[in-house]
């Protein structure tokens, strides 16, 4: 009998998906989107407790500039260049994800680390200045901080090529994702495609495989987010557009 992967969602999403970042105390994943045609971005959540998506979200201060850096206890954290000529003329926007509200705009704030509730950042016009802030945050739950992400093995590495001998490949050019837990294996690897190189995805359960699909084309070289595990649920994007979960 063939095993399979289980599948607790696979949701097909409209618009170009930008990038993600994973709020651990709401169990959400937040989603950023493009219109290119538009030059406009919006965001949408996904409930991964559940595969429960959420209403597409647009903020009137956001711009093209501006992207998706992390999400904390219910806020969106937002970098924006205020002059695309200018790599100084940068912000930091701060949104409350319930209420879809802006709570406060940072000047001149390079994001550094964010420690429990306290954000760090550095001024980029002053060298050496440094700034903070406290996210308040009340009464969210802690879902589940059992967030775990992949070794990358950089190409070259004795890591990279023993994973490359255990696919019976060649080895890539190009850096690989790789994860161990409990008796599953999975791999994020590349595959030459002319001059670009296609993202390939391998879930072994036990030894057998019960998940071997391209989840990216035309790739020009590594890109880190292959996939992540959160409270045994494999999570990965297929093609831009489609948010896919598996039970471990």
């Amino acid at each position: 009998m063939v095993t399979v992967a289980s599948f607790r969602f696979s949701l097909p999403v409209e618009g170009k998906l930008w990038q993600t970042a994973f709020d651990s105390s709401t169990g959400l994943l937040w989603m950023e989107f493009r219109d290119e045609e538009l030059q406009r971005l919006f965001f949408r959540s996904v409930e991964l407790s559940s595969g429960a998506l959420g209403d597409r979200i647009e903020f009137a201060e956001t711009d093209w500039w501006t992207s998706l850096l992390r999400v904390s206890g219910g806020y969106l954290l937002l970098e924006q260049y205020t002059d695309p000529q200018n790599p100084t003329e940068k912000s930091l926007l701060v949104y409350d994800a319930a209420n879809h509200g802006l709570v406060n705009r940072y000047e001149d704030f390079q994001f550094v680390k964010q420690e429990g509730n306290v954000v760090y950042g550095q001024s980029l016009k002053n060298q050496g200045e440094t700034k903070s802030f406290t996210l308040e945050i009340v009464d969210v739950p802690k879902v589940n901080e059992d967030l775990d992400e992949p070794v990358y093995y950089a190409p070259g590495s004795d890591s990279h090529s023993l994973v490359f001998d255990f696919l019976s490949k060649e080895s890539s050019p190009v850096g690989c994702e790789y994860f161990e837990i409990n008796n599953y294996i999975i791999i994020s690897y590349y595959e030459r495609s002319d001059s670009k190189f296609d993202r390939m995805l391998l879930v072994l359960k036990s030894g057998e495989e019960i998940l071997h699909d391209r989840i990216d084309s035309k790739m020009s070289g590594f890109a880190a987010g292959g996939f992540f595990i959160f409270d045994g649920l494999l999570v990965y994007v297929k093609n831009g557009n489609e948010i896919n979960g598996i039970e471990l």
